[in-house]
C-alpha cells in the first residue's frame, strides 16, 4: 500500500527484521558457520533513508547511530532491532511519523 505512514512502514520492517534475526539465529545452532547472517547493522541500514530529504532526516540517522553504539535512550551497545529503532523514533515529531503521502499531496 503505497499510503502507508511511516510508523507503519516501520513496524512492517521489524517484523521482517526479527523474523530474519530469529532464522538465521536457528541457522547458526544448527551448525552451518560458513553462512551469512544478519546482524542488527545490516538490518539497520535500509532505514537510514526513510526519511530522507524530509526536515528530520539527519536527526533520524543521528538518533539510530547513537542507539547503536549505546550513547542514547537504550544505553547499551548493539542493542536488539526492535528497542533500538523505537527508541530512535522518539526523536521526531509524532506528525511526521505518521504523515501518509495523500497528506502531503493536499
Amino acid at each position: 500500500d503505497p499510503n502507508r505512514s511511516r510508523r507503519e512502514i516501520i513496524d512492517t520492517y521489524l517484523e521482517y527484521g526479527e523474523r530474519m534475526i530469529a532464522m538465521y539465529e536457528d541457522f547458526y545452532k544448527r551448525g552451518n558457520y560458513g553462512a551469512a547472517g544478519y546482524s542488527t547493522r545490516n538490518l539497520m541500514n535500509p532505514l537510514l533513508g526513510l526519511f530522507a530529504l524530509e526536515r528530520c532526516g539527519r536527526e533520524w540517522r543521528r538518533c539510530l547511530d547513537k542507539e547503536y553504539v549505546g550513547k542514547g535512550i537504550v544505553g547499551k551497545k548493539d542493542p536488539e532491532l526492535r528497542e533500538m529503532v523505537e527508541a530512535a523514533m522518539e526523536c521526531l515529531p509524532q506528525e511526521i511519523l505518521d504523515l501518509r503521502a495523500s497528506d502531503e499531496n493536499e
